[in-house]
Order: C-alpha cells, then sequence, then structure tokens
C-alpha cells in the first residue's frame, strides 16, 4: 500500500471518528463550542506566559542599559585619533597603559550598574 493510500485512509477515518462523536454528542457540534473547547486547552498556556513576559522584558532591559554605555566606549575608543593632528584626540592611545584602562574603565561601569539594578531589584 502506498503512503498516499495510508494517509488519505487514515485521514478519512480521522474524519469520520469525529464525525461520530459529534453526532453523539461527545464533541460540540457548533463552531463557538469547538473555540470553547479550543480556549479552554489554551488558557493555561497563555497565563504563563502572560506572567513571564515581565520579567524577561526587564530583564532585557537592564542587559540594555549595560551594555549601550560600553558599546559608546567601544565606538570612541575604535575611531583611532591621530594624537599628532590635534589636542581633541584621544589620550589613552599614545599612553602604553590605555588599553588596560579602557578595559577597567568598562568593567567598573558594569559592575557598578549590575550592583545597582540588583539592589534595585
Amino acid at each position: 500500500m502506498s503512503s498516499q493510500t495510508r494517509s488519505k485512509n487514515s485521514s478519512v477515518s480521522a474524519t469520520a471518528i469525529i464525525l461520530r462523536a459529534v453526532h453523539q454528542g461527545h464533541l460540540p457540534s457548533s463552531p463557538s463550542g469547538h473555540e470553547d473547547l479550543i480556549n479552554t486547552g489554551q488558557r493555561p498556556k497563555i497565563e504563563a506566559c502572560d506572567k513571564q513576559l515581565p520579567l524577561i522584558i526587564s530583564q532585557l532591559a537592564v542587559i540594555t542599559a549595560i551594555v549601550i554605555p560600553l558599546t559608546f566606549i567601544v565606538g570612541m575608543c575604535g575611531m583611532n585619533f591621530d594624537r599628532a593632528a590635534g589636542p581633541w584626540n584621544t589620550s589613552e592611545l599614545g599612553w602604553s597603559y590605555g588599553y588596560l584602562l579602557i578595559w577597567l574603565l568598562m568593567i567598573a561601569i558594569a559592575a557598578v550598574m549590575g550592583v545597582y539594578f540588583k539592589r534595585k531589584g
């Protein structure tokens, strides 16, 4: 027996089972009855998602608040200004500990913001 014949027979038998259940009164015959049946099954899952959504949004907001200042610092230091061109260029490029200073600054900012958000809740 081919797979198409089997799938056709199984779908016909499934339809026959559903029609028999409706005819015998085991399933609602009106579309609104089906809607109620479906909504009853989905309600617990939707309620669980509704409870988790504010937590997920707040966690994403905290992560964003920590990452944005670090992205700004990296963007400014990544421009590779030429110190000989003028006094407004970044000084850490010519200093031997400039790279370490930037890393320490970014770690300190992330730590301070992390502690702040942890205490705030």
